[in-house]
């Protein structure tokens, strides 16, 4: 029955109103009274609605399952005394697929603790008056599961291709420190079947605070932001936001098919702040599905702050990354590798800012590296504010229309000086100044590129040469292409090194554009204090050799 009438004589073993019909209500109340798991069908036609006078209260035992079509509704009628469709016991393993749950004051569903696996897969969860799922795990006594959400709509309806705003959150996990024991809180999945669709929520597309080291989440292949073709942005307020999380914490995955699509939200993309152990990988920001458009957030793609322990790579983020650390909780052991920053895999770039930083970091000290980037379409390529040690190599950089590698003072060259003996960010180290000699060696031309630099006497660096196609207006440089390095340059007791770089070829270099940087060397393989880019030189032009 489409009605909402308690089950007349629960424990009979029997779903009956009194009428000789069976609600809902009737039959979680029946299930629950007789603690054996079983399986609540619907057998109305679609569409149905089953309008709530009160809350359906907990389920203990009982797996409810709608219509392929999602043809049953349950609504909540906006009603202060229908809070919540379903809360979910910790009991018992629950599973909740394919119902439309509309219009309630509090989350449409809840799920308090962590035991057994529970399911919330294939739903459509909109206009409720806070988020559309809570995962709450409260208690300090701990328990050991698993909650999966999986397939749902969260705040759009796909029905009508329209928003459905819950008042909240999309997702909220809020987790007490010992509530858990090894738990897991997925949200999407590794296959197409798995991706959640949440956009449209007043709040953010998801929202986690958890104060339980042993509780892990992972947040993959969902679209955040955007409708279910992922083209039209229908937006949360923020996409992802970790509030805290000190326990494992993966967003997105080993692959591109793996990762989250963030777009289109009104501010930022993603959000890390207080975790340790936190893995963002092959997401998409500020694009649409194919990486062929702009469908930009409104604030950075992804933010760091006061975390270590945290691995940046292979996103696309087309309005940026930025790592915030302070005196008291500075940034460690952070990685930003191989994403590519305004600009798409299909090298559909941004449109071009006067005012934005690729990638920005405060506070950024040991064991910190920015590798094999690719950064385009900014003021400033890489900003590096208040911080130590921190390695930037073999980026490609190009377009920018300040600083490619911007060491503060913001958006002033950062000169060299005697000894290199300065201090500040990155300890202000000494970029290299570079001669070239261009030959003719018909039909094509050689380059023999001299780096000379100036800095910690009797120290070893890494210096990289970089090749551009266009020489950076301002004087100093940019680097699309990193043709030569070395990791053996060492200074002497003045100060001075120089490397001779193996000859170059017109066929092999991206232009006539050469730049370089200097890190120090901290161990084998481990690099630091990386330098501005080398000044734009005038090279020595010898028209001809004749053997």
């Amino acid at each position: 029955s489409a009605g909402d009438e308690n089950d007349d004589f629960t424990g009979d073993g029997i779903c009956d109103d009194g009428t000789g019909k069976c609600t809902l209500r009737a039959a979680i109340e029946e299930s629950n009274a007789l603690k054996v798991e079983s399986t609540i069908y619907f057998s109305l036609p679609s569409p149905t609605t089953i309008y709530l006078d009160n809350s359906l209260g907990y389920v203990d035992y009982a797996d409810i399952i709608g219509p392929l079509d999602l043809g049953i509704t349950l609504d909540g009628q906006n009603s202060t005394s229908v809070g919540t469709a379903l809360r979910l016991a910790s009991s018992k393993s629950t599973s909740i697929e394919n119902l439309r749950l509309q219009n309630f004051t509090g989350p449409a569903i809840v799920t308090e603790n962590f035991a057994g696996t529970d399911q919330i897969r294939n739903n459509i969860i909109i206009n409720s008056g806070m988020s559309g799922i809570r995962v709450s795990g409260q208690q300090t006594v701990s328990s050991s599961g698993s909650i999966i959400i999986i397939g749902n709509y969260i705040g759009f309806d796909p029905i009508n291709g329209i928003a459905g705003p819950n008042g909240s959150h999309g997702i909220e996990v809020n987790i007490r420190n010992g509530a858990s024991s090894g738990s897991i809180v997925r949200i999407g999945g590794n296959l197409p079947e798995d991706r959640n669709v949440i956009s449209g929520n007043t709040g953010s597309g998801i929202y986690v605070f958890s104060q339980d080291p042993d509780a892990e989440t992972q947040i993959l292949g969902n679209y955040i932001g955007t409708d279910d073709s992922g083209t039209i942005e229908a937006a949360n307020l923020k996409g992802i936001w970790i509030d805290r999380h000190p326990g494992i914490l993966t967003i997105g995955g080993s692959t591109a098919a793996h990762g989250n699509l963030v777009a289109g939200n009104d501010r930022e993309g993603i959000i890390v702040d207080e975790s340790v152990n936190a893995t963002l990988q092959f997401n998409t920001l500020s694009t649409n599905s194919d990486e062929t458009g702009y469908l930009s957030n409104g604030s950075r793609d992804i933010t760091v702050t006061n975390s270590s322990l945290v691995s940046i790579d292979d996103n696309v983020a087309l309005q940026g990354i930025a790592i915030n650390g302070s005196e008291t909780f500075p940034v460690t052991e952070v990685s930003i590798n191989r994403n590519y920053v305004g600009i798409t895999r299909s090298d559909f770039v941004r449109p071009v800012s006067t005012t934005g930083v690729g990638i920005y970091t405060k506070y950024m000290y040991e064991a910190c590296q920015i590798g094999y980037n690719r950064i385009t379409g900014f003021r400033t390529g890489i900003h590096v504010d208040d911080g130590t040690f921190t390695s930037i190599i073999a980026n490609k950089i190009f377009d920018i229309s300040g600083l490619g590698i911007d060491i503060d003072p913001w958006l002033q060259i950062n000169p060299n000086d005697p000894l290199d003996a300065d201090e500040g960010p990155n300890h202000m180290q000494n970029f290299p100044t570079l001669t070239v000699v261009k030959t003719a060696v018909m039909p094509f031309y050689s380059y023999d590129i001299t780096v000379h630099l100036h800095s910690t006497p009797n120290t070893m660096f890494r210096v990289e040469v970089f090749s551009s196609d266009v020489c950076f207006p301002g004087g100093y440089g940019e680097g699309e292409e990193m043709e030569k390095f070395s990791n053996g340059v060492m200074t002497d007791s003045s100060g001075n090194a120089t490397w001779q770089v193996a000859t170059l070829w017109s066929y092999e270099v991206l232009g006539e554009c050469f730049t370089a940087t200097a890190s120090k060397v901290i161990s084998t393989g481990v690099y630091g204090s990386t330098s501005e880019f080398s000044r734009d030189f005038a090279y020595i032009f010898l028209p001809a050799i004749i053997k």
